[in-house]
């Protein structure tokens, strides 16, 4: 939706602020105030014509002079030479305003840290081992980094402590040769995302404004309710204080008189939060009705959901995300103007900044703006717009040199949440791990707390969607670990190992599960970090963590290699008129589950009116403080359970397996089903998510009395929409999921049957 607002700037020069959604750009055009209200009235045009936003094509600038005839009822042909003049103007000034938008959204942005990373896998090919860490927050993945890194206590990269210290996936690139360049790359946040995280925090201060008013309550108080609301993420990774300073309470005297301008800053936010909630709250209500609890729910959600209301409040959040950018391209120049690196832009938008080779004794020089969570170094830090980071990084020195062969890849991620109550045993942003980009999966678990529910999920996601020979488990937290009836180490080692073969072993009832089991718990496969938290010896701990991780790389893929019996045929011949079936259960499976999630133990309203709008911003799942939603994790989770078991069961296979080989064929069907799971989580997000983001929009939308079971049920309603029941008689939605989930089938079996054939 296209939204103009114009300002008369001084004689004959206008300003355009136009929006679009989360996009907005600011134009002073030099026209008369005529020409400046028919290039409004052309830009709203967008709305009934989409097509007309793509200037970028030149058919469009004629359907532009078009729109503007038949708005105006021009004569082309009969035109005056002003007036030819005149419309030249304003398509030329249409053009420039929605030249200027589409630059800040492209379908393929420049993602420079992507870039480099594929630049060094290609540099080492045959000798890059790719590994990924994964584990719930708080379970040690950084300190590992930390401990195979020769950055010592002084240097707070990667910053560890006793929380979530990962806010974005970092690459860490491990080399041994130090007197070769070390370079390291961040992309950002795009601008869709920064929005949609500054309004989270402006509707998180909204309701607590709502809850304040009609109860009496003292506005400093009212005050520091919601900004401290609006700057803490419950999630703990959008944190907009490091980068606009913090918001002090109202009792901090000392503190905000040392801050003047960070303080007016911040209440100058509160005041046009307060005064949109404030004016719509005391419009033509009865005052006896001000302090019902149910009246302010309602009104609350009327306000969100008022057109003008939102108005206002995107507003200020267009207005908070332009001051991160500014604060952002600020940090990036400063950086720049000292030959610390280089700015990396897309269009008009700044998406990454590079150094092609940092001193690594400097290291903080280069990577405090762009990793740091230290208070000392507010506002002069962007942690919180990073989205990626890909660096280079030299071995603890003390490491071996006998375990430094290899330039190993160790993909650090954000921590899954604990496992919550009535969980539904899928992860969180599960849909954005492609297990096939990686050689070797990590679960890090505590051996304080282990094999928790989060655990037991990650082994779930990793059992039914990764190919199982990549598969290790590490213990942190080792050395802290003890029980009274622990003789000695082999007893704590055997009652982890126990505990881990049972949670495995409840993946599957086949035998299969068991199998696995036994292979995951071999020496090379399940490591016990002791020392690692001990500054003289980690580095002896990760001897045994890198040994093992060169261990199980070599000869990982052997598998891959084998003779195709019959060109002419699939690599591999599966029963597909048995997907209907396969497509039928995990349908019936994951429908039931979700009755169960929104119709019988449902959440708190809040919780589902948040879902609906993440889904309606492009996101796949909601973290509330005491429920998850993850409807997309949850189906891709119950797909592939039901599919892991028809690949493990083909028709028969066109390649001959290898005695040398243990266990060929079933290490080429993981295979398989790995890069087939990539495929569905992408088909899953397109379906659920990008298909139908206006449904879920409407759902949102929805306020009043009686809303919140109407929500839910629209839920069901939607999930059902897209997973309709198969019918035999009748074509559904159903078996376009069945056409294309064999046309995944088809491709991979070809790309593996290329792959094999050399």
């Amino acid at each position: 939706m296209i939204k103009v607002k114009r300002t008369i700037m001084g004689k004959d020069e206008v300003q355009f602020d136009v929006r679009r959604n989360h996009l907005r750009t600011r134009r002073i055009i030099s026209c008369s105030d005529e020409i400046a209200k028919i290039i409004e009235d052309i830009l709203l045009l967008i709305n009934e014509n989409d097509d007309l936003s793509n200037v970028g094509e030149q058919l469009i600038r004629k359907d532009l002079y078009n729109a503007v005839y038949d708005k105006y009822q021009l004569e082309p042909t009969s035109l005056s030479a002003d007036d030819t003049e005149k419309v030249n103007k304003v398509v030329d000034n249409v053009v420039l305003i929605l030249d200027s938008l589409n630059k800040k959204k492209s379908d393929s942005p420049k993602m420079p840290a992507v870039e480099l990373l594929k630049k060094i896998e290609s540099e080492n090919e045959g000798n890059f081992i790719k590994t990924l860490l994964l584990g719930q927050f708080g379970y040690g993945k950084s300190t590992i980094i930390k401990a195979m890194s020769n950055f010592g206590e002084e240097v707070d990269f990667p910053v560890i402590d006793t929380s979530r210290t990962t806010s974005y996936t970092t690459h860490y690139i491990f080399k041994r040769d130090t007197s070769s360049i070390f370079r390291f790359s961040v992309d950002f946040k795009d601008e869709e995302k920064i929005f949609n995280l500054v309004s989270d925090g402006v509707y998180r201060a909204v309701d607590k404004i709502f809850n304040s008013l009609g109860d009496n309550d003292d506005r400093d108080k009212t005050r520091d309710k919601a900004m401290h609301e609006f700057v803490n993420d419950p999630n703990h990774l959008f944190k907009i204080e490091y980068i606009l300073g913090k918001y002090y309470k109202t009792d901090q005297t000392e503190k905000r008189e040392s801050k003047e301008e960070q303080v007016k800053f911040w209440d100058d936010i509160f005041e046009r939060i307060y005064s949109c909630c404030q004016d719509f709250y005391y419009g033509d209500q009865v005052y006896e009705e001000l302090g019902s609890g149910l009246f302010k729910k309602n009104l609350k959600d009327e306000f969100i959901k008022d057109e003008d209301s939102v108005d206002a409040l995107d507003e200020i959040t267009l207005d908070l995300a332009e001051n991160l950018r500014n604060k952002l391209l600020e940090i990036c120049k400063e950086q720049e103007e000292k030959n610390l690196g280089s700015i990396e832009k897309d269009g008009d938008s700044i998406v990454g900044f590079k150094v092609d080779n940092y001193d690594v004794q400097n290291i903080s020089d280069y990577i405090v703006p762009f990793a740091s969570t230290d208070s000392k170094d507010f506002t002069k830090i962007v942690t919180p717009l990073v989205e990626r980071m890909v660096i280079e990084i030299p071995y603890n020195n003390k490491i071996g040199s006998e375990y430094k062969n290899k330039v190993i890849c160790v993909t650090d991620t954000v921590g899954f949440e604990h496992s919550k109550t009535e969980d539904s045993k899928s992860l969180e942003g599960s849909t954005d791990y492609k297990y096939n980009a990686f050689d070797i999966i990590a679960v890090v678990d505590k051996a304080t707390g282990s094999m928790s529910g989060t655990t037991e999920n990650i082994l779930n996601e990793l059992y039914n969607n990764a190919n199982k020979s990549k598969i290790m488990i590490l213990y942190t937290f080792y050395d802290e670990f003890s029980k009274k009836d622990f003789e000695d180490d082999e007893d704590k080692k055997m009652y982890l190992l126990n505990l881990q073969n049972t949670t495995i072993r409840k993946l599957d009832d086949e035998l299969l599960s068991t199998k696995f089991a036994e292979e995951l718990s071999q020496k090379n496969r399940t490591l016990f970090l002791e020392n690692l938290l001990v500054p003289e010896k980690k580095s002896e701990c990760m001897d045994n963590v890198i040994s093992n991780l060169e261990q199980r790389f070599e000869g990982l893929y052997d598998f891959k290699r084998f003779d195709v019996i019959d060109n002419k045929k699939s690599l591999i011949d599966f029963n597909y008129s048995k997907l209907a079936l396969v497509f039928n259960k995990a349908r019936e499976t994951y429908i039931n589950q979700q009755y169960d999630i929104y119709m019988r133990y449902y959440p708190h309203y809040k919780t589902t009116e948040a879902l609906t709008n993440r889904l309606s911003n492009g996101g796949t799942y909601f973290i509330g403080s005491t429920r998850t939603l993850k409807p997309i994790d949850d189906f891709c989770s119950t797909m592939m359970s039901d599919m892991d078991k028809f690949i493990k069961n083909p028709k028969s296979i066109n390649f001959e397996t290898k005695d040398t080989i243990q266990n060929h064929e079933q290490k080429v069907l993981d295979w398989f089903k790995e890069e087939v799971s990539s495929e569905i989580k992408t088909l899953s997000k397109e379906y659920f998510v990008d298909m139908r983001r206006s449904s879920w929009r409407e759902l949102y939308m929805y306020h009043g009395t009686g809303s919140d079971y109407e929500r839910r049920q629209g839920i069901m309603m939607e999930l059902n929409a897209i997973l309709p029941p198969l019918i035999t008689e009748n074509n559904t939605f159903a078996d376009k999921w069945i056409e294309r989930v064999e046309k995944i089938f088809e491709e991979v079996l070809y790309k593996m049957k290329v792959q094999a054939n050399g």
